[in-house]
């Protein structure tokens, strides 16, 4: 999942510095032939419109990356939970041969369960997460972040991140009337010699001996009114993909301790390498 996250991430970021430096000027969008058009008469983006459709189409495919590299961990997370919880019944008799190295995870919680599996795979992002947390005790405490950003994909990906009537309707992603979208960030901070940690601003005079650290999980928000498009910079966008790499981290931390509870004692203690 992390090098899924930082390959995605560099590949918005080359993206989005592209159309930074893009010229405005109309010649680079061509004039189509009217079949591709889809309504009879209508004209051509400029370059600066078509500019930032396509920064809008290109942060929803990133944070699209970000959701479904999270849905797939929750949903492997899903299935081991789910043979962990019943060898902790007792032995297990096979309903079929197993051939070790030959089956995947889904294959393997069919024949433990003896029949298909009906896993969390049908379920949304939030609903995965709800009902690890439900079933296994296996949460995270950034789901809220999850949740506003996965809704500015939505307008991203549908709306071309125009905040409409659909963004507004949850109060959860509501503050003055403005759709808000909550992330984690990394933060610079600076612990004195007596103790005390910081964030290091500029122009700040740094005592010796103190240690300089780099802390995630520092909240941030921005707010969209309607009618404003959504967009964020190449470094909020970084901040957006760590949101989704610091909550899957914390989902194997937690899943690990919790499948290890449940194995026999004797077994080989739980390798997170698997997730």
């Amino acid at each position: 999942m992390q090098s899924r996250l930082q390959a995605t991430t560099n590949r918005v970021i080359v993206g989005l510095a592209a159309l930074a430096h893009l010229p405005d000027s109309d010649d680079l969008v061509p004039h189509t032939d009217a079949s591709m058009h889809t309504t009879i008469g209508e004209s051509p983006r400029s370059t600066p419109a078509s500019r930032e459709d396509c920064r809008a189409w290109l942060t929803a495919m990133g944070l699209r990356e970000g959701v479904d590299g999270l849905s797939f961990l929750c949903e492997e997370i899903w299935r081991i939970a789910s043979i962990a919880t019943r060898f902790a019944n007792g032995p297990i008799t096979l309903t079929s041969p197993l051939k070790v190295g030959e089956l995947d995870l889904v294959a393997i919680a069919d024949l433990v369960h003896g029949k298909p599996f009906k896993g969390i795979d049908e379920e949304g992002l939030s609903g995965k997460l709800d009902k690890l947390r439900k079933e296994f005790g296996i949460g995270v405490a950034w789901q809220d972040e999850l949740e506003s950003i996965n809704q500015a994909r939505n307008c991203l990906t549908h709306r071309l991140g125009i905040v409409g009537e659909k963004d507004l309707k949850n109060p959860k992603y509501l503050v003055d009337q403005a759709f808000i979208v909550r992330f984690r960030a990394f933060q610079l901070c600076i612990t004195s010699p007596d103790g005390i940690t910081e964030p290091v601003t500029f122009g700040k005079i740094i005592a010796g001996e103190s240690i300089l650290s780099l802390q995630l999980g520092v909240k941030h928000a921005k707010s969209f009114r309607r009618g404003e498009r959504i967009v964020f910079t190449a470094q909020e966008f970084m901040h957006l993909m760590m949101t989704f790499f610091g909550a899957g981290k914390e989902l194997v931390d937690q899943a690990s301790r919790k499948i290890s509870s449940l194995l026999p004692k004797s077994s080989p203690p739980f390798n997170q390498e698997r997730l």
